[in-house]
């Protein structure tokens, strides 16, 4: 396809998605920090579940925490 076709196609997925794509390239360039708040939003939904409150989901601040 080329540099120039790739170009175009992420010019038009660009237009068709608006904020999911752009969102999707702002997670790409970082993404340690993208998984970290995915982890911190998932804990944080799921911290009063049956689940999470046996296994401290509140108290988990960090990944290492985590693991």
């Amino acid at each position: 396809m080329g540099w120039v076709g790739h170009s175009l196609f992420r010019a038009a997925l660009g237009l068709k998605a608006g904020g999911p794509y752009r969102r999707l390239l702002s997670q790409a360039a970082s993404p340690e920090a993208a998984q970290t708040r995915l982890l911190r939003r998932v804990l944080a939904q799921n911290a009063d579940t049956e689940f999470g409150r046996r296994h401290g989901f509140s108290d988990i601040a960090t990944v290492d925490e985590f693991r």
